[in-house]
């Protein structure tokens, strides 16, 4: 009897342990980077980080231009993976035929998994050759990641909706089309919204595809977006391996801003999609 009791206990207090794993290991990730960043903020500061550019040969290492160019780059591929996607996920899980729909998944599903680098090396060819090597090309080799993701995503959560509301829909008199953007799409904006997350989340960390495609120049506080740049994780990429001294604590502090720009970016979706939750009754 107090065998299987036991076990329960201690499967319980695993799962205890486990749960406090990933979060402990994320406050001390935070903590060794943070540690590793200390030096540069303490000799430059905030205001030089924010006015400098990032030129590190000239001795300038403004990481703020660094952060502002990867914002500027996912945040644009994000929009334009929504207004392309929302679309293209509505068709997916209303309106293909069945062989449509599962060649078009199973492609999906093949460009989402696809490396990173080949990604990169198909907008090193197609891209480039008329946007060059600019923040522009940043954005629409950026597209080509997250937009089968988010599409992929949205349309999982738009067919959960048919299945269990379309048919009493139907009895009531709306069109497939009227259900699709009447009905389904205003019920599925928080999983909308968790899709745009995760596309600019995986947007903000890419390193390898953009490094091939922007050109890879210090930029200021204010990049223009068809001028080559400089993200935070093209940086690290570049210049990581031979960094020394206050450029490679310089490194870390980039890190440190591009954990901090994907907790706030993810915190925020969080709540926002909470907030559509409870005003949809979820």
């Amino acid at each position: 009897m107090n065998a299987p009791l036991s076990m329960q206990r201690a499967k319980l207090a695993f799962l205890r342990v486990a749960s406090c794993t990933a979060p402990g290991l994320v406050v001390l990730l935070l903590a060794f980077v943070g540690a590793q960043a200390a030096d540069y903020f303490g000799q430059r500061g905030l205001s030089a980080a924010a006015v400098e550019a990032w030129h590190p040969a000239a001795g300038r290492l403004g990481v703020i231009g660094l952060a502002a160019a990867s914002l500027m780059l996912s945040v644009v591929a994000c929009v334009l993976a929504i207004a392309v996607g929302t679309p293209a996920a509505i068709r997916l899980a209303f309106f293909a035929g069945r062989t449509e729909a599962r060649l078009a998944r199973a492609a999906l599903g093949q460009m989402a998994g696809l490396p990173s680098i080949i990604v990169g090396l198909v907008g090193l060819a197609w891209i480039t050759p008329w946007a060059g090597h600019t923040l522009l090309a940043g954005v629409f080799t950026l597209f080509l990641m997250v937009f089968p993701t988010y599409v992929l995503l949205v349309a999982a959560a738009l067919a959960q909706e048919a299945d269990q509301r379309l048919q009493t829909c139907r009895a009531l008199g709306l069109t497939d089309r009227q259900f699709a953007y009447r009905v389904a799409l205003p019920a599925v904006l928080p999983a909308v919204v968790t899709a745009a997350a995760l596309a600019l989340g995986k947007g903000l960390g890419e390193a390898t595809a953009v490094s091939l495609v922007i050109g890879n120049i210090g930029t200021g506080a204010l990049p223009g977006i068809f001028e080559p740049a400089s993200t935070l994780t093209s940086a690290i990429l570049k210049d990581h391996g031979g960094a020394t001294g206050l450029h490679r604590s310089a490194l870390f502090a980039s890190a440190l801003c591009l954990v901090a720009l994907i907790l706030v970016i993810h915190g925020a979706a969080a709540m926002l999609a909470a907030h559509l939750r409870r005003r949809l009754g979820v």
